[in-house]
Formats: C-alpha cells, structure tokens, sequence
C-alpha cells in the first residue's frame, strides 16, 4: 500500500526537522513525505527537505491554512499514486512504529476510512487535553473499552 505524509508547513523551521527525522527512522519502507509550505515568512524548508530522502516541498500561496493545506498535499501524493494518506503537525515526533501501526487497520478491514493514533505529550505523560476533548468525547465506545481495558483491534 503506498504511503504519504503530508505536513502542512507553517514558519516551523525550529521543528521540522525533527519531525523529518523521526519519519525517516520508521519501520515502515517507502513513506513519501510532503511537505505543504504555506509560510508567510522566509524559511530553509527546501534546503531542509533536502536532508531528506522522499521529501517534496509543495508551495502555496501563504496562510491558507492547515484543512487547505493538508488537501493540496494529499492531492499531491495521490496525483504521484498514493493510496493512503498520513496527515500529522509539523511538530510531530513519530515512534519509529507509528506509521505501521497505522496502516495495521487498512489491511484487516478494507471498509475503514480514516484512523488517527493517540496524541501524547512530548513526555508520554499524558494524553493531550485536546485529543481527548477532540475525538475521544467524539467516540465513547473507544473510551469505555479502554477503560475497562479490552481494546479491539477493528
């Protein structure tokens, strides 16, 4: 199953790369990175990409935002034959699991659209306030099984 990420790219000089190079320590082969730019400052993000194998820059017009800018990028890799689409922020630190687990449920179910990992702290401390106000308040079911802890593999 091919594979993209794509980064909507803000004025995140001070983090990208980080977030670049745990990608590229993934376990999963072949992951197409790309990269939104949509900064309304100067920035290194071509020379940075550039650090990178697999990585594309894709320019836009500045501040269209991080919806329009997650949808010209993955237009972008599907356009280049990409099947499934990993959006994440340009501050992510990815474990070099991640993105296999993710695509984990694509295979065992081909009905399943979207997935989304637990979003944690920098620290793995907690879970962040956002993704449980988010999407967890969103599917109840997913919480309660946690809690009784009989998570479901689909």
């Amino acid at each position: 199953m091919k594979t993209a990420i794509v980064i909507p790219f803000y004025n995140g000089d001070d983090c990208i790369r980080s977030c670049l190079k745990s990608i590229a320590n993934s376990s999963e082969p072949g992951l197409a990175v790309y990269l939104v730019n949509n900064s309304d400052k100067p920035t290194d993000i071509h020379r940075i990409a550039q650090e990178f194998s697999n990585t594309t820059v894709v320019d836009t017009k500045p501040n269209i935002g991080y919806g329009h800018a997650n949808n010209v990028g993955a237009a972008a890799a599907i356009s280049q034959g990409a099947e499934v689409i990993i959006s994440i922020n340009q501050d992510a630190i990815l474990d070099c699991q991640c993105a296999t687990e993710l695509l984990r449920p694509f295979y065992l179910d081909t009905q399943i659209g979207v997935v989304t990992p637990i979003l944690y702290t920098y620290d793995f401390g907690h879970i962040e306030d956002c993704f449980l106000r988010w999407y967890i308040t969103q599917c109840s079911e997913v919480l309660y099984d946690a809690l009784k802890g009989e998570l479901k593999d689909h």
